[in-house]
């Protein structure tokens, strides 16, 4: 089973990966959590809190949480444009705001729609910084000393070899985006009012990411049974339908950073009823649990001992290496924890 895409960077820095059926989320994608056994080991979905952050992502790491949708992640968002976002001193932010105000809702619309669902704040899915607020924007880059968060952004968004949002989310930054940041910085970075431009804590405009490992119990060291056919589509045999095979809930495979297969990562689904699933890959890096009839859209996400990833977007089929494989028609690549 090709598995669960490996969006931008999974775990460690978590990634994020879009669900199947659906217009990619605003944003990267994210990953998953332990808790179950490998083959079905199912818990009640406790109510799953939205997590802070843009696109529906996790921080990386083994935190417990429960939740739902993994979602696409890496560094702070931005493409090495031409103008002012390129290195040298900043413009001076316009007088009256004090580096305090608040961000233009025409530079909230373009963070909300490329960059908040991992870059939130807190960030999540391994992004490093926020890019919701003023203060955010006008922060010393951790990339890069010599530009601040905004102009950095503007040259990720231009960067061809490594571009947020990240290939994999199939939701590049346009070049009406780009101008209108660069435009803003252009101008001194004047404030404005946003009702949705959020302040601490705060995702993004529109920007609502659900971790299923919320309250979870902490990563357990788990691996899953040896299963077959890595990378393929498991609900193409593993479903009602007159096939001998045992029927699936849902399955997929998950990869480690270098494209090999994952044992051990727990994965958890969080249907839309709140019941929650957690389930381990085994050595092919397949994971699956028994059982039909899935009730979607569901919330997904990935962890190891080291790293773990969310969901942006809510899961609409039960066969993850449908949308998350190589090849033609995959929605996105590969589900991966480094």
């Amino acid at each position: 089973m090709r598995g669960l895409a490996r969006i931008a960077a999974w775990l460690s820095p978590v990634s994020v990966f879009v669900a199947c059926g659906g217009s990619p989320p605003p944003g990267d994608l994210g990953v998953w959590t332990p808790g179950g056994v490998p083959s079905a080991g199912s818990s009640a979905g406790a109510s799953m809190p939205a997590v802070s952050g843009s696109g529906g992502a996790m921080t990386s790491g083994a935190s417990s949480s429960s939740g739902g949708a993994p979602v696409g992640a890496g560094a702070s968002s931005g493409a090495s444009s031409g103008s002012s976002s390129g290195g040298g001193a900043p413009p001076t932010p316009s007088s009256g705001d004090g580096g305090t105000g608040g961000v233009p809702c025409d530079v909230a619309t373009v963070l909300a729609s490329k960059c908040t669902a991992c870059h939130s704040d807190p960030p999540i899915n391994g992004s490093l910084s926020g890019l919701v607020t003023y203060a955010d924007l006008l922060a010393t880059s951790k990339e890069n000393p010599a530009q601040n968060e905004a102009q950095l952004s503007v040259s990720r968004m231009q960067n061809t070899a490594s571009p947020m949002p990240p290939a994999s989310v199939a939701n590049p930054a346009t070049a009406s985006d780009i101008a209108t940041l660069q435009n803003w910085i252009s101008a001194g970075y004047p404030s404005g009012s946003c009702a949705t431009d959020g302040g601490a804590g705060d995702s993004g405009p529109g920007v609502t990411v659900t971790d299923v490992f919320s309250g979870q119990p902490a990563y357990k060291a788990t691996t899953g049974p040896s299963t077959h056919n890595q990378g393929k589509d498991c609900m193409a045999c593993h479903t009602s339908g007159g096939n001998e095979a045992p029927q699936f809930l849902f399955g997929g495979t998950i990869y480690d950073g270098s494209g090999n297969p994952l044992a051990g990562a727990e994965v958890r689904v969080v249907d839309k009823n709140g019941k929650g699933y957690s389930v381990y890959s085994g050595p092919e890096g397949n994971f699956y649990q028994n059982g039909t009839g899935l009730a979607v859209p569901a919330n997904a996400g990935a962890r190891n001992a080291s790293s773990k990833a969310l969901m942006i977007s809510a899961v609409s089929k039960p066969g993850c290496n449908s949308c998350h494989c190589t090849g033609s028609g995959c929605a996105t690549t590969p589900i991966h924890l480094p």
